[in-house]
């Protein structure tokens, strides 16, 4: 590291990239794949592969107990090194799915196809603005109370937004689907944390519009009639963009404030950590946040660095053979490192749990509840704020230790 010009050779597809150790010092941000979905925690990829082309060779086995937003695993992967990695969060282990293995642009693109044409004229009939064409992209509310409602013009010479004052039809429009209750979200489980806003009542209903989950049921239904693997691909591109979805959504004001050029213009924010629901904010038209997603990530996959879709195993057992390139298991980390034969690894590379910074499962649970899965929170190894959790420092340093 002391050579500022050493190099890092990065093997592509058919080119040769190479990073600098000042870009090692100083990485850029996400960007492709890594910038798909907001997972917690995302550490850049280039320390990663510096750290992995150094100190492996091609084939040798890493370890990553934690994996997290699964750059240690692309990373091993685009390196042509073998993987086995741990992670109890349902949703870190999908997302790292995506990563090591990525499904084919053509795929992602003919599915989308399906679903637009079994579903998106439904879900836009609950945006319409009135008895026009005109289909609604944002409404912004104050509490309970409509105050705007956002069209955006498609083609045509005059692009941009108009806004208008609520009438009555959007008032029924929102009142048609209010309490709606979601057929395929199962119910949220969250415990008392102050620190994310989050309680034990906390709902389905008290995050979502009743209008956006049920057309993100209807989006589910549509995901239905897909292949399992594509499925599984379109779900991620669900939770990624379910945070815009939400009530958690603030409006931007007074933008430039401290420099005296205050703007009176109203942005939109976006879902920050934790399950805020702030007293100005926006319902976004659900089937806009779907589509942008999964224009994003059919963008990612057309970028030249992907690595090969790689062979994928439950079982670490399998790579430890060279039966599999990689293993990807949902379980708790101190059981699966129990299971793994001594000194079977060339390298353990991970982030560990940032004690209380990051409750890691509460944050995700609205993401694996969209995803079907069940987590067991009692194994989760964090500092929680909520006390029923019983995760204290104690707990923390005792499941960490030696």
């Amino acid at each position: 590291m002391s050579n500022l010009h050493s190099q890092l050779r990065l093997p592509l597809e058919g080119m040769e990239s190479v990073i600098t150790t000042a870009q090692v010092s100083a990485p850029s941000g996400y960007r492709g794949l890594y910038a798909f979905h907001k997972y917690w925690g995302k550490k850049p990829f280039e320390p990663i592969s510096y750290v992995i082309e150094n100190l492996t060779d091609k084939h040798e086995v890493i370890l990553d107990p934690f994996v997290g937003s699964g750059v240690v695993v692309r990373e091993a992967a685009r390196l042509g090194r073998r993987f086995i990695s741990v992670d109890l969060n349902p949703t870190a282990i999908e997302i790292s799915k995506l990563l090591t293995s990525p499904p084919e642009v053509s795929i992602v693109e003919e599915g989308f196809v399906g679903i637009e044409r079994y579903v998106r004229r439904q879900i836009e009939e609950s945006y319409k603005r009135d008895n026009t064409d005109d289909i609604a992209t944002h409404y912004l509310w104050e509490n309970q109370s409509l105050r705007q409602v956002w069209v955006v013009n498609r083609g045509g010479r005059s692009r941009g937004r108009r806004t208008y004052e609520p009438t009555e039809h959007n008032i029924r429009q929102f009142d048609k689907y209010k309490g709606y209750q979601s057929c395929h979200i199962r119910p949220l489980r969250f415990f008392t944390n102050s620190r994310i806003n989050a309680s034990p009542d906390l709902t389905s209903n008290d995050l979502f519009t009743g209008r956006a989950l049920r057309n993100i049921d209807l989006l589910l239904d549509a995901l239905g009639s897909l292949p399992t693997s594509t499925q599984t691909i379109f779900r991620l591109c669900l939770t990624a963009a379910s945070g815009q979805m939400s009530n958690m959504v603030f409006a931007i004001t007074r933008r430039g404030k401290t420099t005296g050029r205050s703007s009176s213009k109203v942005e939109v924010g976006s879902w920050v950590v934790g399950y805020w629901r702030p007293k100005l904010h926006f319902e976004i038209n659900v089937w806009n946040c779907f589509e942008r997603r999964v224009r994003r990530l059919v963008n990612a996959l057309r970028e030249p660095d992907q690595p090969m879709p790689c062979s994928l195993s439950d079982h670490p057992s399998d790579v430890l053979r060279g039966q599999a390139m990689g293993s990807l298991c949902c379980d708790d980390a101190l059981e699966a490192l129990r299971r793994l034969p001594a000194n079977s690894m060339d390298l353990i590379l991970t982030d560990p749990p940032h004690s209380d910074r990051v409750p890691y499962l509460e944050l995700s649970e609205m993401w694996n509840a969209i995803l079907g899965y069940t987590v067991d929170f009692q194994k989760e190894i964090v500092v929680s704020n909520a006390k029923e959790r019983q995760k204290g420092l104690s707990e923390y340093n005792h499941a960490m230790g030696p």
